[in-house]
């Protein structure tokens, strides 16, 4: 019988790797979690989304990480920086609802602290999945090419990259163990992308703002914003002007 030749299109990389270097030091920031029944939501006012800033040798260590991703797979030629950090507590009974994070290009989870193994695992949706009508699992061969879900397991030290649109949330913790990680995000900086998508980042580090300059007029006039209040009698609502 002849042997395919099965290529993984457009894939949604997961990136994993064990951190050899020590970076006890974020357990003294345990006290400033998020909990993970809160990722996703409105209600994080007093959160703390630097907490990597309070620790510069272990956000250096997990960028060299990045920097090595990203030279050995994705081949971005622009600089790269940790935008937003942050660290979740789950406790046993708990889980995240599913979300996933705009503003950023790749996310990271690190996992500083220990584990057991009842502890919840990080689950992440397949991106590709709404685009198909058609629903036919095979119940006992989910892989790389069928799944609908992928797990990723808790380990000390273990350190994993994935693209930011990707969804995912965190399993029901079963653990005694209250389930410390760390989460942050990563931006491109520099010149990156060509004509009207080129972007550099140096126009806003600019010593000399760009003063608004005020609209002047000597007519009235208004945006003409949709509302509960407005009337229409088109199909549907819209500029009819």
């Amino acid at each position: 019988m002849e042997e395919f030749d099965v290529i993984p299109m457009f894939s949604s990389p997961l990136f994993s790797v064990i951190v050899n270097e020590d970076t006890d030091e974020l357990k003294e920031s345990n006290s400033k979690f998020i909990a993970s029944t809160l990722q996703g939501s409105d209600n994080l006012e007093n959160a703390t989304f630097t907490i990597l800033d309070e620790h510069p040798r272990v956000k250096n260590i997990l960028l060299s990480y990045w920097k090595k991703v990203n030279k050995e797979f994705l081949f971005n030629d622009c600089e790269h920086i940790i935008s937003t950090s942050w660290i979740t507590k789950i406790e046993r009974g708990q889980f995240s609802q599913v979300h996933w994070h705009k503003n950023s290009y790749y996310s990271a989870v690190y996992y500083y602290d220990d584990y057991d193994d009842e502890c919840a695992d990080l689950i992440m949706l397949n991106p590709l999945d709404k685009y198909t009508d058609f629903y036919t699992p095979s119940s006992d061969q989910n892989n790389i090419f069928t799944s609908a879900v992928w797990g990723a397991k808790p380990k000390k030290n273990k350190l994993l990259f994935f693209p930011s649109y990707i969804s995912h949330s965190v399993g029901q913790h079963r653990s005694n163990s209250s389930r410390y990680s760390l989460a942050f995000n990563i931006c491109p900086i520099g010149e990156y992308g060509n004509g009207d998508s080129y972007m550099d980042t140096r126009w806003y580090n600019q010593s000399t703002r760009i003063k608004e300059e005020k609209l002047g007029s000597t007519s009235e006039w208004s945006f003409d914003m949709l509302s509960e209040t407005k009337k229409s009698n088109s199909m549907y609502p819209g500029d009819d002007q």
